[in-house]
């Protein structure tokens, strides 16, 4: 009777390890395709990351005199960059609005640069027979917007009233407080084709309005008007810097797409510069 109740209780131990062993190999098998999933996910979600971007080829700078408002040899420093972009083989089309542009430089300087969400900070345009094409400003997700009203304080109490060739610029106080402000471009900003120049002088009317780190997005070679860069698209992004950066310094531009891949341009302005239009990057 003894060996009959040892030998069931043996018995029952033995089956109680099977299902154990069962239960336990269950979880491992789960999890391990559990972990195997996250990394596939991980892993593509790595490689979207890698692909994703844009690249660039060039990068000019103009000698433009922030006073003068012109372009002239003579200011032997740049006021201006112009990094010339595509996107990387393979990339998938990138909205402007999604990249980020920072530039610093060797004396601790820091400029940053993003499509704004509360007053436009970027202009649109094509370069159409030498000249640009200015549609309009590039904001919430068109390029073609002429006016903004914005009613976030912050911001408008850093706008300036201005009345310029190509900027208009309110701001509304109301017993002593800024309550709104309006960012317009004037009919000549975009009713013909402008000079670099002009560019560059619609630039820093919009700093004068108060706007900081102004830019231009020009399309070289567009498959289309759009907010996009596309593949097969070429751009050249003005970056208007509103201070010199002399011959010999040394800076850092980088370019940042949202969950994209940063691409990183360290540079130096030429010890002699030769021409308005300076070269001072190549890949």
């Amino acid at each position: 009777m003894v060996r009959t109740q040892f030998g069931l209780t043996t018995l029952i131990i033995f089956i109680a390890m099977i299902v154990t062993a069962a239960i336990a190999a269950g979880v491992i098998i789960y999890t391990t395709q559990t972990l195997q999933q996250r990394a596939l996910q991980v892993g593509a979600q790595a490689r979207e990351r890698v692909s994703t971007g844009v690249e660039v080829t060039r990068v000019w700078g103009y000698q433009y005199d922030l006073q003068a408002k012109r372009l002239d040899i003579n200011v032997q420093a740049i006021s201006a960059i112009m990094p010339v972009m595509r996107l990387m083989s393979g990339s998938k089309p990138i909205g402007f609005e999604r990249i980020s542009y920072i530039l610093t430089t060797q004396y601790g300087d820091l400029l940053a640069y993003k499509v704004g969400t509360e007053v436009p900070t970027a202009v649109y345009g094509i370069l159409q027979g030498g000249n640009y094409l200015i549609y309009g400003f590039l904001y919430n997700g068109n390029v073609n917007v002429i006016s903004v009203n914005s009613s976030d304080q912050k911001t408008c109490s850093a706008i300036n009233d201005y009345n310029g060739s190509y900027i208009i610029a309110t701001k509304t106080v109301v017993n002593g407080t800024v309550v709104g402000c309006s960012i317009s471009l004037n009919e000549s900003a975009i009713s013909s084709p402008l000079r670099d120049v002009d560019v560059l002088n619609l630039l820093s009317e919009m700093k004068a309005a108060g706007i900081d780190s102004p830019f231009a997005v020009i399309g070289l070679f567009a498959s289309q008007i759009s907010p996009y860069i596309q593949e097969g698209d070429v751009y050249e992004i003005l970056l208007y810097i509103g201070k010199y950066l002399t011959p010999n310094t040394r800076y850092t531009l980088q370019i940042i797409p949202q969950d994209g891949y940063i691409f990183t341009i360290d540079g130096r302005i030429p010890t002699v510069l030769t021409n308005v239009l300076e070269d001072v990057w190549a890949g």
